[in-house]
């Protein structure tokens, strides 16, 4: 049973088409927002991870893997060229 983030985020369609394409082939890891000019890093990186993504219109519906804390204000970052379900 996945646990269930609601986020107030619109995300375009092509957006959401590559954010489901890297969920199948890479993932989608669930982190802390890093400092303002750094890289992600291990550091970062929240324990469980994306299941499933719904496009809502103006929400989206995150199933994230049991093991993670989902308490927090998330959204979807584009970081270096990948996408995170980052926690702020």
């Amino acid at each position: 049973m996945a646990n269930i983030v609601k986020l107030k985020q619109k995300l375009g369609m092509d957006a959401t088409k590559v954010l489901q394409e890297q969920l199948k082939t890479s993932g989608v890891p669930i982190i802390t927002a890093p400092k303002p000019g750094h890289s992600v890093t291990s550091d970062n990186v929240l324990a469980g991870k994306v299941v499933n993504i719904f496009n809502l219109g103006q929400k989206i519906e995150v199933h994230v893997s049991e093991s993670a804390n989902v308490n927090g204000n998330f959204r979807f970052d584009k970081i270096e060229g990948s996408y995170y379900l980052v926690r702020k």
